[in-house]
């Protein structure tokens, strides 16, 4: 989908991410995004922080911005699969973000029946990669507008990379993992690709 007047109308809720003078020299992603809610924990736009733990999809409240944005909506509510943080990150040109790990799983204890994942989806083209790896493997991967990673943050670092002179809009789901998700993931013997209009 052409997800740009979606983005466009979004006027209010955008956040600099970590924009406290005190967090910009030791926390990852400071100065480097500005962060936009689709679900947060008290449904405003403006609230990027992650509540008391573990994460729980039912403590969370879709934002005005996810009922103003008819396709980016549609493309959240493909994912069939109960969420908690929706957002989108806005990574801003010249910055990039190290490799890290955000250890969702850990603040849930490593609660089997509450594992957790990030859909990362570009809603934009740009001339920018995600950065993963692991103890066997350490890959750039171009995603283009509308497709999508998932990605376990507690046992993938993960990391941003931008040539682009305009800002990467990256949709960010965090996710309870379920068997719809198993799924679509699942080995199959016959590579298919999907193209789904919104």
């Amino acid at each position: 989908a052409d997800f740009s007047k979606d983005i466009n109308g979004i006027e209010q809720g955008w956040t600099n991410m970590y924009a406290d003078p005190k967090l910009q020299t030791n926390v990852k992603g400071s100065g480097k995004f500005t962060v936009v809610s689709f679900k947060s924990r008290d449904g405003n736009n403006e609230t990027m922080d992650s509540p008391p733990e573990p994460e729980i999809p039912e403590n969370f409240q879709y934002t005005p911005a996810y009922y103003s944005s008819d396709k980016i909506k549609k493309a959240i509510d493909w994912f069939k699969c109960d969420k908690t943080r929706v957002r989108i990150f806005r990574q801003l040109p010249g910055k990039n973000l190290e490799l890290h790990h955000d250890f969702d799983n850990e603040k849930q204890g490593f609660d089997p029946d509450m594992t957790m994942v990030r859909i990362l989806m570009p809603l934009t083209d740009s001339d920018s990669y995600l950065n993963l790896a692991n103890s066997d493997s350490d890959v750039m991967i171009k995603l283009v507008k509308g497709q999508f990673a998932i990605v376990n943050v507690d046992t993938v670092w993960h990391g941003s990379v931008s040539y682009d002179e305009e800002p990467r809009d990256m949709l960010n789901i965090i996710a309870k993992w379920n068997d719809w998700l198993d799924t679509m993931t699942r080995p199959k013997p016959i590579v298919k690709l999907e193209r789904i209009t919104l």
